[in-house]
């Protein structure tokens, strides 16, 4: 396999749908910032943590790329980018804390 048709199988995602918008951005843009934390030594290793520098630099994505009517819950794309084919993302939740992190509100 090319790097290149790698690369697509990676940043090809299920994006979420709600009636009246378009597919959901939150995994693209918590990939992003991911990439963000790799670029400026936050993410270090195949761990990446809830941190407040993560959660602004997604915020400081989502104001910059998404003009659609989606709320910025960073929560859901960190829990659902589990159930991604390519098995980019591996989630393993504190006790505890699996059931906060999946809900929407």
């Amino acid at each position: 396999m090319s790097d290149s048709s790698q690369i697509s199988k990676y940043l090809k995602f299920k994006q979420g749908t709600a009636k009246g918008l378009p597919k959901a951005p939150h995994k693209p843009i918590l990939i992003l910032s991911v990439i963000k934390g790799i670029e400026t030594g936050l993410i270090s290793d195949n761990k990446i943590f809830i941190t407040p520098e993560l959660v602004s630099f997604f915020r400081s994505f989502w104001d910059k790329l998404v003009v659609t009517g989606h709320t910025p819950n960073f929560s859901l794309p960190f829990f659902h980018l589990k159930n991604e084919k390519s098995g980019i993302w591996k989630l393993k939740c504190k006790p505890g804390f699996d059931s906060a992190i999946t809900s929407s509100n």
